[in-house]
């Protein structure tokens, strides 16, 4: 049997060898097309194979992007989420947050809405919308004090906050920090004498919106105490702030709007929203340079516009005050610990005013100041503790 396969094979052999070679090369062109076809099905069959994976992963991938847009409902018992926009009828807050929890923890308690950072916000003043940034640290005093920093001319919340660092003190002592803009070209307050004249704009009253400010934080939101708001400025922010002390008045309830006042290089004027009759006692701390080039220490402003000097502005405060002569103490570099810096203090009616030799327009010991000038008082730190002095 085997002879003979042996033999078919050979066969078929030698008839192979003697076929005709257009019968061959017909023959083999019809099995590469056959092949071909084979080939072609596959790739066909391979195509549709992973065209079916990449619908599904498609699927799969929208489906994931689905869920995640859709906010999944809180326990019943979860702490409401407030890291999103906060809206209000004239009020828009745009916020850098952390959950409520947080200011809950650390004493504000579920009646203030805020979370702590840094907050922009917008309010309506009269028809006119202003805005502050609010700053809320992580840890708050129970009922902390809200303090307002009003910057300076040409300059913004930012820069002020650079200078001055409040934020810090914030963050260490627990208070509120809100630091309104100015409006205007360059931006201004409309202080005690400073700064219309020297930028142009809408007129807008700032006492309303200082009082706005403060009622947003404490009794529209309970983030803050309504009866421990202190005011701080430098320059033309010190000028507004002379002016709500000399000008805000009190509260429905008999209480002071502002309870205390700090004041940098800024000045009472003598002109227009300048008057100065407190219907009771403002405790102040004022500092100036004695070589204040902008703001002079005598009381010369650019332009040739006439201040009363900080010497003068001072007397202002103390008769405002009822001081008492004899209350008066004097502190010179010596016993301030300062070798620049001369103070004058009113112990009884909260009176305290420094002159810092040699500095110019300044805020005294902030940072860009401290290599040049490293005996100058941190101004900063002693209006911080001045108020603190003088909180309930």
């Amino acid at each position: 049997m085997a002879n003979e396969l042996e033999g078919i094979a050979l066969e078929g052999i030698a008839l192979s060898t003697e076929e005709d070679p257009i019968r061959r090369f017909e023959s083999n062109s019809k099995g590469y097309e056959q092949l071909q076809g084979s080939g072609l099905h596959c790739r066909s069959r391979a195509r549709r194979i992973v065209g079916g994976i990449l619908v599904v992963l498609s699927i799969i991938v929208i489906l994931a992007v689905v869920k995640s847009l859709v906010p999944v409902p809180a326990p019943a018992d979860a702490p409401i989420d407030t890291t999103g926009d906060v809206q209000a009828p004239h009020i828009i807050v745009k916020s850098t947050k952390r959950p409520a929890q947080t200011l809950i923890e650390a004493g504000l308690g579920d009646s203030c809405p805020l979370s702590n950072g840094t907050s922009t916000i917008s309010v309506d003043v009269g028809g006119m919308s202003r805005k502050f940034i609010l700053y809320i640290p992580e840890s708050v005093t129970p009922n902390p004090p809200l303090i307002i920093a009003w910057h300076g001319i040409a300059s913004s919340p930012s820069e002020f906050e650079d200078n001055i660092g409040f934020k810090a003190q914030a963050d260490k002592e627990g208070f509120v920090v809100a630091y309104p803009f100015g409006i205007g070209v360059p931006k201004a307050h409309n202080g005690a004498g400073c700064c219309l004249k020297l930028s142009i704009g809408q007129a807008h009253d700032d006492i309303a919106f200082g009082k706005t400010i403060i009622n947003y934080v404490t009794t529209d939101n309970s983030c803050a105490d309504p009866l421990n708001v202190f005011s701080t400025g430098f320059s033309n922010g010190a000028f507004m702030t002379h002016r709500l002390g000399c000008q805000a008045g009190l509260r429905e309830d008999g209480n002071p709007w502002i309870k205390a006042i700090a004041t940098h290089s800024g000045l009472i004027g003598t002109g227009e929203n300048s008057e100065c009759n407190p219907v009771q006692p403002v405790p102040i701390l004022a500092f100036h340079g004695s070589e204040d080039n902008v703001v002079g220490y005598k009381g010369k402003g650019p332009l040739g516009i006439i201040w009363n000097g900080f010497l003068e502005t001072m007397e202002i405060w103390v008769s405002n005050n009822g001081c008492d002569a004899r209350d008066k103490i004097i502190r010179t570099p010596a016993d301030t610990g300062f070798e620049t810096t001369s103070c004058v203090k009113y112990e009884a009616c909260g009176v305290e005013y420094c002159t810092v030799d040699g500095l110019m327009h300044h805020w005294s010991g902030s940072p860009d100041q401290r290599s040049e000038r490293p005996n100058d008082p941190r101004a900063t730190e002693l209006v911080v503790a001045f108020f603190k002095r003088h909180t309930n």
